[in-house]
This record gives C-alpha cells, sequence and structure tokens, in this order.
C-alpha cells in the first residue's frame, strides 16, 4: 500500500477524532450559546477538511490501489495496517533474542548497532501500534465483518489483563469468564461475517498443549543460553 495514502489516511483519522471530540465539548456548554456556536462552526470546518482528505484518499486509491481495494471498510484497512505493525515487530523480537543470545565477549560493535537499531525500530513500531489501535476504538463497526475484527481485536489486550492479576483474585475470575464469552460469540460472528479469523490475518487460537509446548521450548532456550554464558 502506498505510504502517502496510509499517511493521509491517517490524518484523516486524527481530523476525525477532533470532530468527535469537538462535539463532546459541546454537551457541557449547551447553556453557551455563543461558545456552543463557535464550537459548531470548528465542527463544521473540520468537517469539511475530513471530505477533502477523502476526496484526496479516493483519488489516489484509483491511481496507486487495485479497484477492489476500495470495498475494504476504514475497520478492515486499520486492522490490515496493524497486522502488518505486529508481524515486523515479531521479526525485530526474534532478531533482538539471537542478538541476546550472544555472550558479552563474543559481541562485535556491529551486534551493538544492529541492537541499538532494532530497539528504535520497535519502538517506533509500537508508538504506531498503539496510534492505530487509538484510531481503531474510535471507529463504530457497521457490518458483521467489522463487528468480528473488533472482537478479534478486544482477545489479546484482555488476555493480557487477565494474566496481569493474582490468579485467585475475583478479577481474574471474572476476567476469565469475560474472556470465555468472547471466544464463545467469534464463531458465530464467522458464520455470519462469511469469514475467518485466518482470513482477517488473525492466528487461530492455541490450544493448551500448544502453549505448554512453546512454555517449555522456551525455558529450553533460555537454560541453553545460560549455560553459553557461563561457558
Amino acid at each position: 500500500m502506498n505510504s502517502r495514502i496510509q499517511d493521509m489516511r491517517l490524518a484523516a483519522t486524527f481530523l476525525r477524532q477532533a470532530r468527535i471530540l469537538c462535539e463532546g465539548v459541546q454537551d457541557f456548554v449547551v447553556d453557551d450559546v455563543e461558545r456552543n456556536g463557535r464550537l459548531a462552526k470548528i465542527g463544521a470546518a473540520i468537517g469539511e477538511e475530513c471530505a477533502h482528505f477523502d476526496r484526496l484518499i479516493t483519488a489516489m486509491k484509483g491511481e496507486d490501489e487495485p479497484a477492489s481495494a476500495g470495498n475494504a471498510s476504514r475497520i478492515e484497512q486499520l486492522n490490515a495496517e496493524l497486522i502488518e505493525c505486529e508481524r515486523l515487530t515479531h521479526q525485530l523480537d526474534e532478531l533482538t533474542i539471537t542478538l541476546d543470545s550472544a555472550s558479552s565477549d563474543r559481541k562485535t560493535s556491529e551486534d551493538v548497532i544492529l541492537k541499538t537499531n532494532a530497539d528504535y525500530a520497535e519502538k517506533r513500531l509500537l508508538d504506531r501500534i498503539e496510534t492505530l489501535t487509538n484510531c481503531l476504538a474510535l471507529e463504530r463497526p457497521r457490518t458483521v465483518r467489522d463487528i468480528l475484527t473488533f472482537a478479534l481485536r478486544a482477545m489479546a489486550p484482555l488476555q493480557e489483563l487477565i494474566m496481569a492479576v493474582s490468579e485467585d483474585s475475583f478479577e481474574r475470575k471474572q476476567g476469565c469468564i469475560a474472556f470465555r464469552l468472547l471466544q464463545g460469540i467469534i464463531p458465530a460472528l464467522e458464520e455470519l461475517a462469511g469469514t475467518t479469523r485466518a482470513e482477517l490475518g488473525f492466528e487461530e487460537p492455541q490450544t493448551e498443549a500448544e502453549i505448554i509446548e512453546n512454555l517449555k521450548n522456551a525455558l529450553a532456550q533460555k537454560a541453553t543460553n545460560s549455560s553459553d554464558d557461563l561457558n
């Protein structure tokens, strides 16, 4: 996808956020006719800018993107950008693990530079992921496909929150219930939307056996690295 189009889409999303915030402020000053009127004019002006950006994006898509790409909703576009950022982040994680596995006395100046560049690139990617996620949260799903995307996006942060609290806590138990409920509606949404999580770019959920196997491999790798460092 043309990077210029991505930038324009992000700018348009920021404008929509500004318009939503402006409308929200109006709710607090309903009794102040003068200020309410000014905010209404500001909101209208921002709306015109949104429309201008949308026209530019449409024209640019006609030049740089396949015609079918215009059928994707704004939520699908943001999700696609998020998936690409996450893919790059995973690649950087693998590179960092490889660089960290080398003992200090075997590291070259090139290794140090690569590690620094990887850390910098990862920070930029994480910042972009946060921005895109915030933009996505401001969108309103209008199709079953969009709702499915929202549900799949909600699972990862919910799981992280669950793991962050004590295992025997009330919050952990409630979080687990919420996670299972969310898991339960996803197959129904897939059927209604006529698509699958894989087609939307999400990985299939891991089984308990797979999770245990991954943990065993991670621990084995950690033990190997520790042994190499001692040698």
